[in-house]
């Protein structure tokens, strides 16, 4: 069993606590999972084993445990079948009522301060390998002083050959552990930053900021740049302290006044460097300014032909002009600092000079060695120069990620850090007494409704009046309202799990759109994962096209052409399923045939007869043929139109 569930473990990529899991018992079931779940240590979610029955759960990971033939043995899903190793593929039907375990994991409430930490406890630490490499840099130095010395001078040229080899001996081996700590830190950071884009992406549907988009890009950019110069920056220490060392080994107490030269230089680049700070901080934020015009003006391209150009343009211009700005602002700070380095690794060497020009006098001797003294003067320089610019590059660094952090987490809603509780399915719901704000002024006031399971509604209501606001906030997409909005007549909607309304729940406004994919991957998101099933909703919107495997498998869906009214009745497909008990469609309609929407009506009733099914609209036709109404006028939202109680309203 424990060797199955150290599978399960690492395929899932969690962090766990290897060394006190050969102690774990292996006796009752429930025990070992309960002192296995204490073992987990992974720094974004709190992970847990769970056992269940397969009926119960819908909502399960690509890989888990099931109980087959009394032996637990490892499932991996694919498409609407389950893989055991060694045993021909089961059907869904075929894992009915079998015991499984699997892994839930839940986002962490973590602050900006606690999540830079987990990115600075995640740097790569075979990165201080590069501390034992520092004295490869004495190579050059004690290569180039050879032609200094005698050794070189003799009949044999076999001498300078022989020595040349050696040396590239040593620079080759520093060139492949060099790589191999490269690629190490590579992979680890790859491994890393899997790990923090999937705790964005789990909270992404909890964010309430209209601009994450901009946000999770700089997140994503800045984390890389964090640990790759963390990286440069070991290794410039390390140079530094090596050839200062050598050096010291050379001039002994003379060396105190390069030393003193040195943290002169360095007091004058962080100056040079960061008094252009604020410079830099303005750029990256004109930077992301443009980012979001971009955004908006290719969202809307197609509208462009139809707008005035110059009026259209203005907008877009003055946010290319704010980052042409700070392109020639930050042009010359890159000049000034390439200059001030020049200018300083010329310094250095004269002070170098000046130092041996006095030591010389006191031993001769020292002179034998100026080439190798330059080399490493010239190496410290960079390394100095380097290093203040790669400090300058983490401080602005983990600046912007502070500033897009602390917003992104704070739009967050509770629930996105909860495991809530879990329902099979949604039989009513009961708003009781809620007020609706927006803006932290309210839009609906003292509304009081029960929807209940196998009834259909129309949500009607002016333009503005909160009909959207109002669905929105039965599924916890707003959260901003008081009262209770309760399913089941026992759980507040807040305290669900976000499985349930994944598995339950439809959802589709206007601005619904596809995801990035394969038909069949936007199929099987959304819970419908029979081919056949597929394959004939999709020959039903697509009749005159050659669903093929090409089609459906491998091209992308964005690629697909289709109408306005195809691409709402794909969505609509592809989003309902007999596993859906409450089903809502804000304006997801429109350009739809009165033809379409009674045939996209009697596939919900065929499928999913006993959903609650809230249809917001303005078409008249629609809220006709509905046995429910519910209006939203005058800051209330009432039940106006009943199959079952007549109301009548004055």
């Amino acid at each position: 069993m424990k060797e199955q569930l150290s599978r399960l473990i690492e395929q899932s990529g969690t962090e766990f606590d290897w060394k006190a899991y050969k102690y774990v018992s292996e006796h009752a079931l429930e025990k070992t999972l309960s002192e296995t779940n204490a073992l987990f240590l992974d720094p974004f979610f709190n992970v847990s084993l769970h056992k269940n029955v397969f009926t119960q759960l819908r909502h399960l990971p690509d890989l888990f445990l099931v109980n087959l033939d009394q032996e637990w043995l490892c499932v991996r899903r694919s498409d609407d079948h389950f893989i055991i190793e060694g045993r021909a593929p089961l059907s869904q039907a075929q894992m009915s009522d079998l015991e499984i375990i699997y892994l839930d994991e839940v986002p962490k409430k973590l602050t900006t301060h606690e999540v830079l930490r987990v990115l600075f406890d995640a740097f790569p630490r075979v990165n201080g390998l590069l501390f034992l490499l520092a004295p490869f840099a004495l190579i050059p130095a004690f290569y180039a002083n050879l032609f200094n010395t005698r050794m070189i001078y003799n009949d044999a040229s076999y001498t300078l050959i022989f020595i040349t080899g050696c040396f590239s001996l040593l620079w080759f081996t520093e060139f492949f552990v060099k790589k191999w700590v490269k690629f190490k830190h590579i992979k680890v950071v790859d491994e890393k930053s899997i790990k923090v884009e999937k705790y964005l992406f789990s909270l992404l549907s909890f964010s309430r900021l209209p601009n994450n988009l901009v946000k999770a890009r700089q997140i994503e950019t800045n984390r890389r740049v964090v640990w790759d110069n963390l990286a440069s920056l070991i290794t410039d220490v390390a140079v530094f302290l090596v050839a200062y060392l050598a050096i010291t080994a050379v001039l002994g107490f003379a060396s105190l006044y390069l030393l003193l030269f040195y943290l002169a230089a360095a007091s004058v680049l962080v100056w040079a460097r960061y008094k252009n700070y604020k410079a830099y901080i303005e750029h990256e934020s004109s930077q992301q300014e443009m980012l979001t015009e971009r955004i908006s003006v290719c969202g809307n391209a197609q509208q462009l032909r139809f707008y005035d150009f110059e009026s259209s343009f203005s907008g877009f211009e003055q946010a290319c002009q704010k980052i042409f700005h700070s392109d020639k602002r930050i042009s010359h700070v890159n000049f000034h600092w390439d200059e001030i380095v020049r200018y300083t690794s010329f310094l250095s060497s004269f002070c170098l000079f000046l130092v041996m020009f006095y030591q010389s006098k006191i031993d001769i001797g020292v002179l034998a060695v100026l080439i190798a003294l330059l080399v490493l003067n010239g190496r410290i320089s960079a390394a100095l120069t380097s290093g203040v610019s790669k400090a300058f590059q983490l401080l602005v660094s983990l600046f912007h990620l502070r500033k897009s952090l602390e917003p992104l987490l704070d739009s967050i809603s509770d629930n996105g850090y909860a495991r809530g509780l879990k329902i099979d399915t949604i039989s009513t719901i009961d708003i009781k007494n809620v007020t609706v704000n927006v803006a932290e002024q309210p839009l609906l006031r003292d509304i009081n409704l029960s929807l209940r399971r196998g009834e259909s509604y129309a949500v009607v209501g002016g333009i503005g009046a909160g009909k959207s606001t109002l669905l929105k906030a039965i599924v916890t997409l707003h959260d901003d309202y008081r009262g209770s909005i309760i399913y089941n007549s026992l759980y507040d909607a807040t305290t669900i799990d976000r499985h349930v309304f994944a598995d339950s729940v439809v959802y589709l406004d206007m601005n619904s759109g596809f995801i990035k994919g394969s038909l069949f991957h936007n199929f099987y998101i959304r819970g419908v994962r029979s081919k056949d099933r597929i394959i004939q909703l999709v020959r039903s919107v697509f009749s005159n096209v050659n669903v093929d495997y090409e089609f459906l498998f491998k091209t992308d869906i964005t690629d697909i052409p289709m109408s306005s009214g195809q691409r709402r009745k794909l969505m609509l497909y592809m989003s309902i399923n007999e596993h859906k008990s409450l089903i809502i469609l804000d304006e997801a309609l429109i350009n739809l045939s009165p033809e379409e929407i009674l045939a996209i009506r009697k596939y919900i009733a065929k499928l999913a007869p006993q959903a609650i099914l809230l249809i917001a609209t303005h078409d008249r036709m629609i809220s006709n043929m509905m046995p429910n109404v519910i209006k939203v006028e005058n800051n209330t939202a009432a039940l106006v139109k009943s199959s079952t109680v007549k109301v009548t309203v004055k």
